[in-house]
């Protein structure tokens, strides 16, 4: 993934998965639409969440956390555009 300066799997278990991800300045990932929920934890700089159904942009800083439903398509990227650190916690 060019968009991802690292990812870091920190635990994998039965129905959890749990993942660190560091953004180089400007970059974004679009999830597909599945089962998984997806909560996001952003751990340094700050973080847009972008989602489809509604359509709507939640920004989140350090200490904040955003959860995006089962079934909705949603893409995260580095909100000011500077390198953003954050966790991604998936349930299935």
């Amino acid at each position: 993934m060019p968009d991802v300066k690292k990812i870091i799997t920190i635990s994998e278990v039965k129905g959890i998965k749990v993942k660190e991800l560091f953004f180089k300045t400007k970059h974004s990932i679009t999830s597909d639409p599945s089962k998984n929920m997806n909560k996001f934890l952003c751990v340094n700089g700050m973080l847009e969440i972008l989602t489809q159904e509604p359509l709507s942009s939640f920004v989140i800083r350090a200490g904040e956390s955003f959860k995006a439903l089962n079934k909705n398509v949603h893409a995260v990227k580095s909100y000011d555009g500077k390198p953003c650190r954050f966790m991604v916690i998936q349930t299935f």
